[in-house]
């Protein structure tokens, strides 16, 4: 899958545009529809966490921290839980099982 299908299909489902993933805003939901581009490019592309923080303009330690935070929040909170389970239905990489 390339890359712009996945911010296609993330921005979609989050009601963001791709010019506000590729922003430097912090609001939510683009900061966290971001968040989920960079997990979905991470998991489907295999890229180093530098290189999607090239992507995005952002220090791989950015990357990190959103990466984290999202495992954290998948765990915690139902509609993060529910938006990773209507998502990974378009990641077919992703079958068979929680990566």
């Amino acid at each position: 899958m390339e890359y712009a299908k996945i911010k296609e299909i993330v921005c979609e489902d989050f009601g963001v545009t791709d010019s506000e993933i590729m922003s430097r805003s912090r609001e939510q939901p683009v900061a966290l529809a971001r968040h989920f581009v960079w997990y979905y490019l991470r998991k489907t592309h295999r890229l180093k966490l530098k290189e999607i923080g090239s992507m995005f303009d952002r220090n791989h330690g950015a990357i990190i921290n959103a990466l984290k935070n999202l495992d954290v929040w998948r765990n915690q909170d139902r509609e993060i839980q529910e938006k990773f389970n209507r998502l990974e239905t378009s990641f077919p990489e992703l079958k068979g099982g929680q990566t």
